[in-house]
């Protein structure tokens, strides 16, 4: 693909625009004739070379006080919601932060991209955030390492619209892999959209089935051609089509009446008996939920549940006081018969509002249960038009109320509090990221002045105080004994 020059507009105080440097002939092109230019580590191929396995770090990206800057030119194209522009995306991770030296620095990696707006109520902000889809010169998904992190070839880029120091998604994920789960890896960047600057993004991997992502294997199309029982994703979002929709992107439980969206496979490729069996599986689940035996400990939902994840991914959203913990935003796994063939719930996404970042639904009073939200009613959907859907799904309202779930929660809560969850180590995250994104953190800011998460003056230490406060509050309240 050819090399894009990509200028700097006005926008940001004193920038001088980037001048490509032509990549060497030992550079040469990336795989599928995508340039990665730039400096490229000693016996390197071409390829981009810093990750090296599923549980390696480059820990430049972690630690050095200069944000990456990502550039995406779409040729002046606008970006309409619900439509795809497409362009070039190029990286410049050396530089010394003050973006007059642009000129001067070395592209580390080139690639095709496709662009679209990205969420529900964010997508309404003046600052957007995206969903891209790395390219390859044939215009099709293409694995690349983006920054250090594993290949893929699809992202967000998350704007952090509500979040005044965009630090929520990044430390819940970050909770969440300290846990012992898969969680999106992030890196915080500089985003240029043709030419213009658009201030502090985190580049964020998009929840997808992968060796390197959510590891689980493909379900075979149909029961007679080998094992159908998994791995499916789907999720819990409010339903994320339209009756009306051809091919339809979401189911409706017969039993709990819950929306359900398919996502892997996804909802145009997903067999016929791959839907049946996901359905099935999940309504005997629920109805189990709905019986007398709901919590027997041979045929309960012990039996039906990875337990582990159901309980860290309570913790994080109890601790969180997120808004939306329950009913939005939330991915679940129906593992195979080989992986014990349960119902997991993750990985955790989506806690821009979440840290006591906004006022409704009772979210910032830390005396309070996110369980308990069915207080403030339901939300209206498309797929089930005659009702509105409860916050806390039925289920969920069921495990709260179980002694062994209590019980469940405490003991991991115990021991998170010895490692993870211990104060001083999350205040310690908090103050490096703040740190190294002060300046970053003020240019946003002024650029975007209006923003939601700009009218409420809370910072790195009203997010500190929130953590204390809750996690207090958590170590008195929360229901349950741990015994041998």
């Amino acid at each position: 693909m050819a090399v894009r020059v990509l200028a700097i507009l006005a926008g940001v105080s004193g920038c001088a625009g980037p001048s490509q440097r032509a990549p060497s002939p030992e550079a040469g092109a990336g795989k599928g004739g995508v340039a990665i230019v730039g400096n490229m580590p000693a016996g390197s191929d071409g390829q981009a070379t810093a990750w090296s396995g599923a549980g390696a770090r480059d820990q430049r990206y972690d630690q050095s006080s200069i944000v990456p800057l990502v550039m995406i030119d779409l040729d002046g194209q606008k970006i309409v919601k619900g439509e795809e522009a497409v362009g070039v995306l190029t990286v410049i991770d050396d530089h010394d932060g003050s973006l007059k030296d642009l000129e001067r620095r070395d592209v580390s990696l080139e690639s095709g991209v496709s662009v679209e707006i990205h969420g529900d109520s964010s997508a309404d902000l003046a600052k957007k955030s995206y969903r891209i889809e790395l390219l390859d010169h044939k215009q099709e998904d293409h694995d690349l390492p983006l920054l250090g992190l594993p290949p893929g070839s699809d992202w967000v880029l998350h704007s952090c619209g509500y979040d005044p120091i965009c630090l929520r998604n990044v430390l819940a994920y970050s909770l969440a892999q300290r846990f012992g789960h898969y969680a999106p890896r992030t890196r915080f960047i500089e985003l240029f959209m043709n030419g213009a600057y658009q201030g502090l993004y985190v580049l964020t991997e998009r929840v997808r089935r992968h060796d390197h992502r959510v590891a689980l294997p493909k379900p075979a199309a149909t029961g007679a051609a080998g094992d159908i029982t998994g791995g499916y994703i789907f999720r819990m979002n409010l339903g994320e089509g339209l009756p009306t929709d051809r091919a339809p992107r979401d189911w409706l439980s017969p039993v709990s009446r819950s929306v359900y969206s398919y996502h892997y496979p996804r909802f145009d490729r997903i067999t016929s008996d791959q839907k049946a069996y996901l359905h099935d599986h999940v309504a005997q689940f629920e109805a189990v939920m709905r019986s007398d035996r709901w919590n027997d400990p041979r045929s309960g939902y012990r039996q039906w549940l990875d337990l582990n994840s159901w309980v860290d991914f309570a913790l994080i959203q109890e601790l969180s006081l997120n808004p939306d913990a329950y009913f939005q935003s939330i991915y679940l796994q129906k593992r195979p018969r080989s992986m014990g063939n349960r119902i997991a719930i993750g990985p955790v996404w989506d806690f821009d509002l979440a840290f006591g970042a906004v006022e409704f639904r009772n979210a910032r009073n830390i005396e309070s249960w996110a369980h308990t939200m069915n207080r403030f009613g339901g939300q209206a959907v498309a797929l089930d038009p005659t009702r509105k859907a409860p916050y806390v799904p039925e289920f969920w309202e069921r495990l709260w109320t179980d002694a062994g779930f209590h019980r469940a929660l405490r003991c991991r809560w115990q021991q998170l509090r010895q490692g993870p969850l211990q104060l001083h180590t999350m205040h310690g995250m908090i103050d490096g990221w703040v740190t190294r994104l002060e300046m970053v953190l003020a240019r946003d800011a002024a650029l975007w002045p209006d923003l939601p998460k700009n009218a409420w003056t809370g910072g790195a230490d009203a997010l500190k105080t929130f953590l204390a406060r809750r996690m207090a509050w958590m170590d008195v309240n929360l229901p349950g004994r741990c015994t041998a």
